[in-house]
């Protein structure tokens, strides 16, 4: 009798795992989507490179635009403060005919070529860079459904600690410069129609290539950040070196004595990272690309300050640059004309 409750005790058991494990993959296959935070807290690199490469891959053919290109910019997002705006179409989209307007323009195609209409930030430089901030369609409900389009919102909101963007919250901000047709494969390049939001003046259609670009999630409290630059880039691992445990062959790269000097050693794409690119038809092109670090915290476990930056997004803030501490240090104010240009981003300096 023994015997025989032992056995089925033990089919009983084989069964009950049996059922848990098919319950498990079921669970898995529905919550392929869900946010992974630990992922992000103790993966970072990986995640952050999974995450480039769902939102780089190829969206349109015709012309050729990645899946965040199609993003709205936070200029269209916040562009009236008295009402809420609908996520973008090409109907919607062909009305505007303001400067603001015509950067989101998606993507419009000639007889020769493929040309997009982004709002660009032209800065006071010899070399100028144009910059880009896109939003994906979570962070873009959020910023709808709560009036953060507003200012005296986001005042009482944040007052009363109520505004939380969903996990899955993302943004991309890219960083464009001129280059010629030789730099064809080099760099991931565009024809862009832009608008220097200071001036109004149109750039005319330029080729432009991506010199870098912040990625960012809210899959963990103090978000997660990460920024990536085209290898080529003079200063690219300066003052703080590169970091890549998952992307890259060589997980770090030490930074030059002297900064703008380039990096001849700066490893390749992994295998991982290769198989990713193909998993999710991301261009060839960004091969061409090194994540430069991510962070989640202020702190690593040592205790010593986190710092990154971008070589271009940031220039000569890099050495005292963080993400987060420079994100946490926003505050409110509600008085008009009362900001504090740093010199390098004051267009009346010098």
């Amino acid at each position: 009798m023994r015997k025989t409750y032992f056995f089925y005790s033990i089919l009983m058991v084989a069964f009950v795992f049996f059922l848990m494990q098919c319950a498990d993959s079921k669970t898995n296959i529905l919550e392929a989507d869900i946010p992974d935070a630990s992922m992000a807290a103790y993966h970072t690199d990986q995640y952050v490179w999974e995450k480039m490469a769902r939102s780089f891959q190829i969206r349109t053919e015709s012309p050729k635009n990645l899946d965040w290109e199609l993003w709205p910019t936070t200029t269209y997002a916040y562009s009236d403060p008295c009402s809420s705006v609908a996520w973008p179409s090409d109907s919607l989209i062909w009305k505007l005919n303001t400067p603001k307007g015509l950067a989101m323009l998606a993507n419009l195609k000639n007889n020769t070529t493929e040309t997009t209409r982004f709002e660009l930030l032209t800065l006071n430089f010899s070399n100028p860079y144009y910059e880009e901030l896109r939003i994906n369609k979570v962070m873009f409900d959020y910023i709808q459904e709560m009036g953060l389009y507003n200012q005296n919102t986001v005042y009482k909101l944040a007052k009363a600690g109520k505004i939380n963007f969903p996990e899955k919250a993302m943004m991309i901000k890219a960083q464009w410069m001129p280059v010629d047709s030789s730099q064809v494969g080099k760099y991931y390049t565009k024809i862009i129609d832009g608008t220097d939001i200071y001036t109004g003046e149109s750039t005319g259609y330029t080729l432009m290539g991506m010199v870098g670009f912040h990625l960012v999630t809210h899959e963990l409290p103090n978000w997660v950040w990460s920024t990536f630059e085209y290898k080529g880039n003079p200063g690219m691992c300066d003052y703080i070196g590169c970091k890549d445990k998952f992307g890259n062959t060589q997980a770090f790269i030490p930074k030059n004595d002297t900064i703008n000097l380039g990096y001849s050693q700066i490893g390749g794409p992994s295998k991982a990272l290769l198989d990713l690119f193909d998993e999710f038809n991301v261009p060839d092109v960004f091969q061409n690309y090194r994540l430069k670090g991510s962070q989640t915290e202020y702190t690593d476990n040592k205790g010593d300050t986190l710092i990154l930056g971008n070589s271009i997004l940031e220039m000569n803030l890099v050495p005292s640059s963080s993400c987060i501490s420079c994100h946490a240090r926003a505050t409110l104010n509600n008085r008009p004309g009362d900001r504090k240009n740093l010199l390098m981003f004051d267009l009346s300096a010098g």
